[in-house]
């Protein structure tokens, strides 16, 4: 813009002094009457040229003023999706972390099953086999069976309560 000022100052200053020096003479009134008319026309054009200017930044402005509401409206709806993204995920990662800790109790509550009930019935059961391989009396085999019979019957006990679970959890 300053541009365009500078170059209508110019213009005006020089088209003056173009036309003083071309008509080296003294000034008659057909000499004023042809500088008048130039300096019109000179004016006129620049204006014109003003005027286009100042229309060209103008329209300049306001499209790249739309472009830039545009691009703010995308970004903003790219930015909803984002958020509606990220709170998605944030749910996602809740439920697994959820169905990860249930998976973990149960982890444990195998774990305990395990090295606690399991084991110690057939901790038992091996006790008393071994009892049975040494010499004792027939009562005492009786006893030692119907205990091995006893701990078995536990152990399938255990066992379908622990599917149970498992296909409950499931």
């Amino acid at each position: 813009m300053f541009g365009v000022i500078a170059l209508y100052i110019i213009l005006i200053v020089g088209l003056d002094e173009l036309i003083l020096y071309r008509f080296n003479h003294i000034p008659d009134i057909e000499f004023i009457k042809k500088y008048y008319v130039y300096n019109f026309f000179a004016k006129i054009a620049i204006a014109v040229l003003l005027y286009t200017s100042f229309f060209t930044f103008k329209l300049m402005y306001h499209k790249n003023r739309v472009t830039l509401l545009k691009l703010t409206e995308e970004l903003d709806e790219k930015n909803q999706a984002l958020n509606i993204l990220n709170i998605s995920l944030e749910h996602k990662v809740a439920e697994r972390t959820v169905k990860l800790s249930l998976q973990n109790k149960r982890i444990e509550n195998l774990a305990h099953t395990n090295a606690h009930e399991i084991r110690a019935n057939i901790a038992r059961i091996m006790g008393l086999s071994d009892i049975m391989k040494h010499d004792v009396s027939q009562e005492e085999k009786k006893y030692c069976e119907s205990k091995i019979l006893e701990n078995i019957s536990d152990l399938e006990k255990i066992t379908k309560n622990l599917s149970k679970e498992l296909i409950e959890e499931e």
